[in-house]
């Protein structure tokens, strides 16, 4: 068969530059490599952000002349503070109604008089819109039972739709947004 195939396209494989055969393979490898890359990437934004976010309050609730919690908001409460944490992360609870709930931080206060943020993060190409937002409050609403002083907040990478602003600001839902966060 190799000798057929050699005889019969003795001239085709004459022309074959295999630098060029090469390049080809490279450049398609290179395409893969870069759509792998950016599939790896768009997975990991969330979970990354949440990274970035924890880190920023344990960060910030350390750090002495830090400014105020309610300055990195909208519709803060004026008690939105950096305070102490006994802890900062992810977190999962069972509530006394038998639901579940995960949410993607609670910096929970070292004392109940202090505020505890929870947080979702929201690392999506499109502005947040009023769904995600009524979502999120009615998760709160079962945990505000269980933890005094609570400061729901909804951090989004690409912004709030108008609607769901309005809708925050009747829930009593703070936000934020890069520009008033450094998680560089």
């Amino acid at each position: 068969f190799n000798q057929i195939v050699q005889t019969r396209y003795a001239e085709e494989i004459e022309r074959v530059e295999p630098e060029k055969i090469q390049a080809g393979i490279r450049r398609d490898q290179e395409r893969r490599l870069s759509f792998i890359t950016d599939e790896i990437i768009r997975q990991n934004k969330g979970p990354f952000l949440e990274y970035m976010v924890v880190k920023y309050i344990k960060f910030e609730s350390k750090r002495k002349n830090r400014p105020p919690l309610r300055d990195l908001l909208e519709n803060a409460p004026e008690n939105a503070e950096f305070v102490p944490y006994q802890n900062v992360g992810g977190v999962h609870f069972n509530l006394p109604a038998g639901y579940h709930r995960q949410f993607d931080l609670l910096a929970r206060a070292t004392e109940d008089k202090d505020p505890s943020p929870v947080i979702e993060c929201k690392c999506q190409e499109k502005p947040v819109g009023t769904a995600e937002v009524e979502y999120f409050a009615l998760k709160i609403k079962d945990l505000r039972s269980e933890i005094p002083n609570l400061l729901p907040i909804i951090y989004s990478e690409s912004g709030f739709t108008a609607p769901a602003e309005r809708k925050m600001k009747e829930s009593g839902i703070s936000w934020s947004r890069p520009d008033l966060w450094d998680l560089s």
